[in-house]
């Protein structure tokens, strides 16, 4: 390998590596396996990475050819412009487009109204309060029980709060925390948990039938 040769690689890294601290900075830093942003990140990165190599690939190959006069040549390199203008646009639309579709997500999520709702649970004869416009996600291990929600993760969290504290529950504090117990349906609300993904948005109710402090 020639030193010229090494220069182009190093090159075609640097241009990498800068695309991709764009797409990072723009999306918001998104780091975590779990979180959805990050593997859009990763995705819109390889993509990048992918088009730096092609049009490397693409000037190298034509470089190496040789050109019978100098209008030829010029012909070439108008085209691999063009090339290059195409590929960077999509890029920089890559980018606008998740932007914008992030912003959009997120205020969608602020657009539904507070309220809540009541769910029944299957081994038990009771009904659980719960924040207006959920899913069931999913009930595991009779005291964990998951929902899903188009509502914004602050929403969520402060509407959870505002049930916990309301009159329907007593609050009983324990070396692990508070727990709340419903004496009207006779359980215990002993813990939950608000997590943020890219579409919809979940939460985690930790209760056990009767009180439970």
């Amino acid at each position: 390998m020639t030193s010229k040769d090494s220069s182009k690689i190093i090159i075609s890294v640097g241009i990498i590596v800068f695309l991709v601290l764009i797409t990072w900075t723009a999306m918001g830093w998104p780091l975590g396996f779990s979180n959805e942003y990050f593997w859009i990140f990763i995705f819109v990165s390889f993509i990048e990475a992918v088009i730096v190599i092609i049009v490397n690939e693409i000037i190298k190959g034509r470089l190496k050819k040789k050109k019978k006069d100098n209008k030829k040549l010029q012909k070439i390199n108008n085209i691999l412009l063009i090339i290059v203008f195409i590929l960077g646009a999509l890029i920089i639309l890559t980018i606008s487009g998740s932007i914008y579709m992030f912003k959009e997500i997120n205020q969608y999520s602020k657009s539904y109204p507070e309220g809540v709702m009541t769910y029944k649970l299957k081994d038990y004869d009771k009904e659980l309060i719960i924040p207006s416009y959920s899913i069931i996600s999913g009930e595991y291990w009779d005291e964990l029980i998951v929902f899903k929600s188009p509502k914004n993760v602050s929403q969520l969290e402060r509407e959870i709060n505002d049930i916990l504290n309301s009159e329907k529950f007593s609050v009983y504090e324990t070396e692990d925390g508070n727990v709340y117990y419903n004496e009207e349906d006779d359980y215990t609300i002993v813990g939950y948990e608000v997590n943020k993904h890219l579409f919809m948005n979940t939460f985690n109710l930790v209760y056990c039938d009767g009180l439970c402090n």
